[in-house]
C-alpha cells in the first residue's frame, strides 16, 4: 500500500539528496481498475426445467437481484473493491440484513452491503482459502462510541452494561486507530459453525453488544441450495445494428443453479 501511495523510500535515511519517486505502480492499478468496472454486473439465474413456470421463476428471480443490487449500491462499490484487490491482494463484501434501514415503505429493513479491509478480517483457518470451510471468522470494524452504545441497549444490553462500552485508547489497538477517531471503538462481529448452524455475536473490549444468537441452517439432508457460478459473457451490440457480432466488451454474469450439497449452511 505504501508503494501505491508513492512512498516507495519509506524508511531510507538520506541527507545528500532527494530520492527519485515515480509512482508507477498507482497508474497500472488505476488503468486496471477502470478496464473492469466499465463492464457491467448482473445475475443470470438459469433453471433445470425450462418450462413455463421455470422461466418465470428465473424471470422474478433476476428482477429481485437487478433490484436488491441497485440498492445496496453494489456497483458503486466496486471501483474501491477492486483498488483493494489489487493493493492488498484480497477484496470483501460483508453483506448482511439491516432492520434499521428505511425503504420507503410500512416496513424497514434492507439489504446493506459494507467494504472491508483484508487487515480487518480473521479467518478461523488460515490456510485454507475457501470461506465456506473456515470455522470462524471475526471482523474488526472501528464504530462511533455512542452508536454502539444504542446498538446494545436496543439488543437487551442493560444501561449499566451498556456504559463500560468505551472509546479505544489503548496502544493495542492502534492498527485500527486514526488521527481524528479519539471517541471511536473496536467493535469485533464473531461468527462461527454449529451444529444448529451459524452463531454470531458483537463485543467490544470491555462489553457485549449483541449476546450470542444462532441462525438455524435452511439446508438439511439432500436438500437444494443454489449455488452461484460467475463468468463472463459478451455483449450482444443492438439489432438495429444490422449484425449480431459481440463487441470487445464483457458482462459479468452471474448464473444461480440449484445443486444438491448435504451439510452446507448458505
Amino acid at each position: 500500500e505504501a508503494f501505491y501511495l508513492g512512498r516507495q523510500w519509506e524508511g531510507l535515511r538520506v541527507q545528500s539528496l532527494d530520492p527519485l519517486i515515480f509512482n508507477v505502480l498507482r497508474r497500472c492499478v488505476n488503468l486496471f481498475v477502470s478496464m473492469l468496472v466499465s463492464d457491467d454486473v448482473a445475475v443470470h439465474a438459469q433453471p433445470f426445467d425450462m418450462d413455463e413456470d421455470g422461466r418465470q421463476t428465473a424471470h422474478v428471480l433476476e428482477r429481485a437481484f437487478a433490484s436488491a443490487i441497485e440498492r445496496s449500491g453494489v456497483k458503486a462499490l466496486g471501483r474501491p473493491l477492486l483498488k483493494n484487490a489489487c493493493v492488498d491482494g484480497d477484496a470483501c463484501f460483508y453483506m448482511h440484513f439491516d432492520p434499521a434501514l428505511e425503504t420507503g415503505q410500512a416496513v424497514k429493513g434492507d439489504i446493506a452491503v459494507e467494504l472491508i479491509d483484508s487487515t480487518n478480517i480473521c479467518f478461523g483457518n488460515a490456510a485454507c482459502d475457501e470461506v465456506q470451510r473456515q470455522p470462524y471468522i471475526i471482523i474488526a470494524m472501528r464504530r462511533d462510541a455512542d452508536e454502539v452504545r444504542q446498538e446494545a441497549r436496543a439488543n437487551g444490553i442493560s444501561a449499566s452494561d451498556a456504559e463500560a462500552i468505551r472509546p479505544d485508547d489503548s496502544s493495542e489497538y492502534h492498527r485500527y486507530r486514526t488521527s481524528s477517531d479519539s471517541e471511536r471503538v473496536t467493535v469485533l462481529l464473531h461468527m462461527r459453525r454449529t451444529e444448529n448452524g451459524i452463531a454470531f455475536c458483537k463485543t467490544t473490549r470491555n462489553a457485549v453488544v449483541m449476546p450470542e444468537k444462532v441462525l438455524p441452517s435452511a439446508v438439511s439432508g439432500d436438500a437444494p441450495v443454489l449455488e452461484p457460478r460467475a463468468r463472463l459473457v459478451p455483449r450482444r451490440k443492438p439489432a438495429d445494428r444490422g449484425h449480431s457480432e459481440p463487441d470487445c466488451h464483457q458482462q459479468a454474469v452471474l448464473d444461480v443453479r440449484p445443486v444438491h450439497q448435504a451439510g452446507c449452511v448458505p
